[in-house]
């Protein structure tokens, strides 16, 4: 919420957003954002011209991003389930060993997000690797093919945390199952955080352009 009151004063003040395919910092740092603009009106007399300053925001991608190649970083991959279970109206949550973190999230629509793994370094997603070339500035790269074994355990977990995520039919007089929650399913949902040996980074540098200018460079991410 606070974000998007961010993004709208900025809007607001005349401020526009600009979407582009990066693969080394000095496009940025050379061109500002001229090169991803051939999809929006631009002056005529407008001169191009480098940015005077640049946050670098881009998590995961800081690994790939050319001229910050940050090898410390690295991905942690997370799955979680999300249930229909609009009786479930409490949250739960406990830690386990290794990449074990189980919790019980409600939403107000009803549904239940059921998570969730830790893998540190786990770039494999159903035994293939993705080289991710795609920069965000937070949270998962988002994945289409979560491993089934692994939802099977988050809800063996999550079975075992709430006993309460099995439609009540099931649970009058019987102890509920897996099997029970699997019609529930409304959604899988797997992806890899950002993360960065020694935490993150937060970092002012300054980088030159061709034209000897010193741009004022703030690393945000990890």
């Amino acid at each position: 919420m606070y974000l998007n009151y961010l993004v709208s004063r900025f809007l607001g003040k005349g401020g526009f957003i600009t979407r582009g395919h990066v693969q080394h910092i000095n496009q940025v740092l050379e061109g500002g954002s001229h090169p991803f603009r051939e999809h929006v009106e631009v002056r005529r007399n407008e001169r191009v011209s480098s940015p005077d300053a640049v946050i670098v925001c881009v998590g995961l991608g800081a690994r790939f991003l050319g001229g910050v190649e940050d090898r410390s970083v690295y991905p942690s991959r997370g799955q979680t389930v999300i249930l229909r279970a609009p009786w479930v109206r409490f949250g739960k949550s406990f830690e386990g060993e290794s990449d074990e973190w189980t919790y019980i999230i409600p939403r107000k629509c009803g549904d239940v997000v059921v998570g969730g793994t830790e893998g540190v370094d786990d770039w494999c997603v159903q035994q293939r690797i993705f080289i991710v070339i795609v920069w965000i500035s937070k949270g998962f790269f988002r994945h289409t093919v979560p491993r089934p074994e692994t939802t099977k355990e988050i809800l063996r977990r999550g079975l075992e945390l709430c006993p309460e995520l099995a439609p009540p039919q099931s649970r009058s007089g019987n102890s509920p199952e897996v099997e029970d929650l699997l019609p529930t399913v409304v959604e899988e949902a797997c992806g890899l955080r950002p993360r960065r040996e020694g935490g993150f980074r937060i970092e002012l540098e300054y980088m030159e352009t061709l034209e000897g200018r010193r741009i004022p460079v703030v690393h945000n991410y990890g």
